[in-house]
């Protein structure tokens, strides 16, 4: 879906100079949301949220999981803790924050949009998972 989001914005471009410049910058683009979150992580919720063998759609699956990741981070959980997002916790919430997002027809975002943001204040609320203010 990114591919194709990407691809689109590509071929407005009208000039050759400005698509090579925009193909480098997409490239880009590309490269940083694959190093952004780990492909571990994108497998798991391919599977667990999403319920898909595929890795067909695993560039909508990273950008959902990084911005479940900065959600969490602007909240105040802890950046290297969600980052790394080994905690059973903080992987449960990244996964309903993507089963919430994930897909055009989603039926049940509703519940798992709350039940994210039940969790994603819990851990905010969470000593453990705060960030150190110093």
């Amino acid at each position: 879906m990114l591919d194709e989001l990407l691809e689109k914005i590509l071929n407005l471009s009208q000039s050759d100079g400005l698509k090579a410049e925009l193909q480098a910058r997409l490239d880009e683009i590309r490269q940083l949301v694959h190093m952004y979150v780990d492909s571990g992580l994108v497998a798991y919720v391919r599977k667990v949220a999403a319920r898909l063998n595929s890795p067909m759609f695993d560039d909508e699956i990273s950008m959902l999981i990084g911005a479940a990741q900065d959600d969490l981070a602007r909240l105040g959980v802890d950046v290297e803790i969600v980052r790394e997002a080994k905690l059973p916790l903080v992987r449960l919430a990244i996964t309903t924050y993507c089963k919430a997002h994930f897909g055009l027809d989603n039926t049940d975002f509703e519940k798992y949009l709350a039940s994210y943001q039940t969790m994603a204040d819990e851990l905010r609320k969470s000593a453990a998972y705060r960030k150190a203010v110093g």
